[in-house]
């Protein structure tokens, strides 16, 4: 159970972080973007994308650990009992 709780904070996280490089973009589009206000909100914008990035690559291992862990339990389990003597 706690982990799917994590599991779910860890979206709403990730969902959190993407309103807010949506925000950075539409604050920075628009014409009364000071350049200093600018400058702090792209540095802000690539940190989150960053993380971001970092996220999606520890999901991807994750999945992939799960999908071969699910691969060996298959091929386990079509394992002919003769075979093992």
């Amino acid at each position: 159970m706690l982990h799917m709780s994590t599991t779910s904070h860890e979206s709403q996280t990730y969902q959190h972080m993407v309103q807010e490089i949506e925000g950075i973009i539409n604050e920075i589009s628009g014409e009364n973007c000071d350049l200093d206000e600018m400058v702090h909100k792209v540095e802000k914008g690539y940190t989150l994308i960053k993380n971001l990035k970092q996220r999606l690559k520890q999901t991807k291992n994750k999945i992939e650990h799960l999908r071969l862990e699910f691969e060996q339990e298959d091929q386990n389990e079509l394992k002919d009992p003769e075979d093992e003597k």
